[in-house]
This record gives C-alpha cells, sequence and structure tokens, in this order.
C-alpha cells in the first residue's frame, strides 16, 4: 500500500552549511560548523521517524490482509 495518501511528519534536510566546515577566507572570518551532538540527535530523531513509517506500513498491511480475509470468509 502507498503511503502518499498518509501524512507524515517529515524531518527535513539540513542545509550544506551546517555541516560543512568553511575555511575563514570563504567566510571572511566566520567559521562555524554544526555541532556534533546536534548532528546525532538529528540522526537519532530521523531514525526513529523512519521507525515509526515501517512500523505504520506494517500496520496498514496488516489491516488490509485481515480486510481481504474477512472478505474472503463472508463469501463462502
Amino acid at each position: 500500500m502507498s503511503t502518499e495518501n498518509h501524512k507524515t511528519d517529515h524531518i527535513p534536510e539540513l542545509s550544506p552549511r551546517y555541516s560543512e566546515t568553511h575555511s575563514d577566507e570563504q567566510l571572511g572570518g566566520n567559521t562555524y560548523r554544526m555541532d556534533p551532538l546536534l548532528e546525532l540527535e538529528l540522526a537519532e530523531v530521523r531514525l526513529a521517524q523512519t521507525e515509526r513509517e515501517i512500523e505504520l506500513e506494517r500496520l496498514r498491511q496488516k489491516r488490509e490482509e485481515n480486510i481481504i480475509i474477512k472478505l474472503w470468509l463472508t463469501r463462502r
């Protein structure tokens, strides 16, 4: 079953500027880098979201199977 019709929370990808370190020359002396703990937290959130989506799809498929079985049993 397609998940196109189901609303899911979407965690956007970070802009490359947050995940790269730039030289002082590129930024006029302002160097910045995304905090490694923030990167880890974001990865954990994305993993949890993916796990929820997989579980939701599994439940949808199981529900679909149950509907098919019930229809089959009522036509016997």
